[in-house]
């Protein structure tokens, strides 16, 4: 639930232009965003997952269940959290922290991470699979949102930022 990618595009804001001025793609602008979130929350994410796993991993491929899926869905928030900051990038703000912390792509970003977290645990319960069945079966479903996030990202979300400098 680290949230870099949301805010990334509209604190830009008025220094966009700089940034527009490079000869840099948009495509290399968006990956370099989502990049630093990988930088930032890959570490946490790597250590308290291996230690789980250590600690509750029954077996090799549960652990590496256990490793998976915190990892998918760290690639997984961070890419559809740059698909909410881009889609709805907010350049008139009084203040960093209000594109930070009022921002509706923060906040659908964190419903989105609070509902991709909770109903797949309450089916999980509800449906009583197994461990390792549950944990591929939502590494594969955050696999699927983070290529559906990326697909999105290279088309018509680089069009978006590049509509920005306009």
């Amino acid at each position: 639930m680290i949230m870099f990618t949301p805010p990334a595009v509209s604190l830009e804001g008025p220094t966009l232009w700089i940034l527009r001025s490079m000869p840099v793609r948009a495509w290399d602008v968006l990956m370099s965003k989502l990049l630093l979130h990988v930088a930032w929350a890959s570490v946490p994410t790597l250590f308290f997952s291996i230690a789980t796993a250590a600690v509750f991993g029954d077996g090799v491929v549960m652990m590496i269940g256990m490793v998976l899926t915190p990892i998918m869905f760290m690639l997984m928030i961070g890419a559809l959290g740059l698909v909410f900051g881009v889609r709805f990038a907010n350049f008139q703000f009084i203040s960093e922290a209000h594109a930070v912390k009022q921002s509706i792509a923060v906040l659908l970003s964190m419903l989105a991470g609070s509902v991709l977290t909770v109903i797949p645990g309450v089916l999980w319960f509800l449906l009583e699979l197994p461990t390792a069945v549950f944990l591929y079966g939502y590494a594969a479903l955050l696999t699927i949102i983070f290529v559906c996030s990326m697909v999105w990202l290279h088309s018509a979300g680089v069009k978006k930022f590049d509509s920005f400098a306009a």
